[in-house]
């Protein structure tokens, strides 16, 4: 008897579950809308077949804690149009960092080894709030243009960041935690802080940013 497969699930979680690769099942399944792979053994790259399959389907992806190395994309804009969340923390992934096409809400690429950034990255944070890229290889600038974005968290810790921070980050009424620490940003924030700033946590620590 042929093997009969659910292809009607739309949720799948197989957190913490030990598997070593990802399920075969998975690429029988016609419209995902959430999975959840965190804290495995899964290595190599994550296959491109599910930006392909789910492109109009998948809502939330969760890969964190893996041993994932690299993505299988055709450049380093991931081609979902529905994603809210996407978390690929605590990996072992290298290169630029992707970004998906439609803005998802909720972005977590921390721990991994990721060195930059795309030049305009920001044109995909129209509707993220949360943003980590902590505990990377990331150099460069940040743009005044993350300023124009919703974000409420932004976790830029331990990377390679150069250059002034962006003064704005302190007048825009979004923004709420602010994490900077252990990179190597200068210069010094404003000293006439807007009424609509709605800061409540900054870390400078080793910054070389004057308050």
């Amino acid at each position: 008897m042929a093997a009969v497969y659910p292809s009607w699930l739309v949720e799948l979680g197989l957190a913490s579950c030990g598997i070593t690769k990802i399920p075969n099942l998975l690429i029988r399944l016609n419209h995902v809308e959430y999975l959840d792979l965190s804290c495995n053994k899964i290595s190599g790259d994550i296959p491109k077949w599910i930006w392909e399959r789910w492109t109009n389907d998948l809502g939330v992806l969760n890969i964190s804690g893996n041993m994932f190395t690299g993505m299988e994309l055709n450049s380093s804009v991931i081609p979902i149009s529905t994603l809210s969340l996407l978390d690929v923390s605590s990996n072992r992934l290298q290169g630029q960092v992707p970004m998906p096409e439609s803005s998802a809400e909720i972005l977590d690429y921390s721990n991994n080894a990721f060195s930059s950034l795309l030049p305009n990255f920001t044109l995909y944070l129209r509707q993220t709030t949360y943003l980590r890229l902590s505990n990377n290889n990331i150099s460069g600038h940040l743009p005044h243009s993350i300023c124009n974005s919703p974000l409420e968290i932004l976790d830029l810790s331990y990377n390679n960041f150069t250059g002034l921070v962006p003064p704005c980050l302190m007048d825009n009424g979004g923004f709420q935690v602010i994490n900077l620490r252990e990179n190597q940003f200068i210069g010094m924030l404003p000293s006439n802080i807007s009424s609509a700033c709605s800061v409540q946590t900054i870390d400078l620590q080793a910054e070389a940013v004057l308050l």
